[in-house]
């Protein structure tokens, strides 16, 4: 997949959202990884964490790409249970 296409896809993905969302996106997103620094989280209990975000927020848009995120997530649980 050649750069132009890859970013045509993510701009795809994340055009048309409204501002409070953006900021309710990364709200949410810092908060996880304050709360991670917090109490000492490992690198994949933080990735599962953010893509379990992101897979909702997407979904929640209607997004096809939050198939993705899911299935990072649902792995990356998996394997933390």
């Amino acid at each position: 997949m050649s750069i132009d296409r890859l970013k045509n896809l993510i701009t795809g993905e994340f055009f048309g959202w409204k501002t409070l969302e953006v900021i309710w996106f990364s709200f949410c997103i810092i908060s996880t990884l304050a709360a991670a620094i917090i109490l000492h989280g490992n690198i994949i209990d933080i990735i599962a964490a953010i893509t379990a975000i992101t897979y909702t927020l997407l979904a929640g848009k209607g997004k096809i790409s939050c198939y993705f995120f899911g299935i990072i997530n649902t792995l990356l649980y998996g394997w933390i249970s």
